[in-house]
């Protein structure tokens, strides 16, 4: 098992698989509003899923992945979060 949460202002999330292994996904250098940013935060957290989930069967390997995307995701602060949502919709007026 996993987990992610948010650290303090330094724009960081922590992640500790049972392994005890440490990941961080670092968020505080995007403009989260936008799709670029938006989508860097999407291959850091890919990235840290890939990381996390190597050993594990094809099923598992997807389950864990989205367990890593859906917490880091909710480990966001709410304005991160907000902006991010944003930033991953292409808005057409």
């Amino acid at each position: 098992m996993f987990r992610i949460v948010s650290l303090t202002t330094a724009a960081v999330l922590a992640a500790s698989a049972a392994s005890a292994s440490d990941l961080r996904i670092a968020y505080g250098d995007l403009d989260l509003a936008t799709p670029q940013g938006a989508a860097r935060l999407d291959g850091r957290i890919r990235e840290a899923a890939d990381r996390l989930c190597g050993g594990r069967t094809s099923i598992e390997r997807l389950k864990c992945r989205a367990g890593v995307r859906e917490e880091a995701l909710s480990g966001l602060p709410d304005r991160a979060r907000t902006e991010y949502a944003r930033g991953s919709r292409a808005f057409e007026a």
